[in-house]
C-alpha cells in the first residue's frame, strides 16, 4: 500500500470501475464510470464490502467491493454478479 493510499481499476462492458483507498482522509471508494457509487469512513484499520448496481436499461449487474484486512496489508477484489474482475494498480 502506497503512503497516501491505492487505486485500482477495471473495465466491465465499457464501464470503468474503480476502488480508491485513501489513507489522507481514510475513507474507501467504488467509482462507477467517474461517480462516487459507495463509499466507506474507515477510520481504524478493518475489512470493509461496498455495494452499487450497474443500470444498463433492461439489465441491472451488482457490483461488490471487497476490502479484506490482513495485517498490515489488504486483499481487493471488485465483483460483477459473482465473477471477480481483473484489477489493474495504477498509483
Amino acid at each position: 500500500m502506497g503512503l497516501m493510499g491505492d487505486r485500482y481499476e477495471a473495465v466491465f462492458n465499457g464501464h470503468e470501475i474503480e476502488l480508491v483507498r485513501s489513507e489522507w482522509t481514510k475513507v474507501l471508494k467504488l467509482v462507477i464510470d467517474g461517480s462516487v457509487a459507495a463509499r466507506a469512513f474507515c477510520l481504524l484499520p478493518r475489512s470493509v464490502v461496498l455495494r452499487a448496481v450497474i443500470d444498463e436499461g433492461r439489465t441491472r449487474h451488482e457490483v461488490v467491493v471487497r476490502s479484506v484486512l490482513r495485517f498490515p496489508f489488504y486483499r481487493d477484489a471488485i465483483e460483477v454478479d459473482g465473477r471477480a474482475l481483473e484489477l489493474t494498480r495504477t498509483r
